[in-house]
């Protein structure tokens, strides 16, 4: 769960003791801050505009992932950077 979504998952990395050392996602960090300014600035779901704005923010996370598969190669230097951390 990530700020009250249920649907996409994240990745936790933690150490044999159960110690959290990092987490990635649930997107890469340019695409999510569309998502998370979103939800900071729409809190009530039963909103008149919810539904219009969601659309909004939703077609512009598609146009922040482009065409093709580029964003994968961010997903692994931000994965890569937060391994190289712990």
């Amino acid at each position: 769960m990530t700020m009250g979504g249920r649907a996409i998952p994240i990745v936790i990395f933690a150490d044999t003791g159960g110690h959290v050392l990092g987490q990635w996602g649930p997107r890469p960090k340019h695409v999510q801050e569309v998502m998370t300014q979103f939800k900071l600035n729409n809190p009530d779901r039963e909103a008149p505009d919810y539904q219009e704005k969601l659309a909004e923010t939703r077609k512009e996370m598609m146009r922040r992932y482009g065409e093709g598969t580029d964003y994968q190669a961010v997903i692994i230097k931000e994965l890569r950077s937060l391994l190289e951390s712990f």
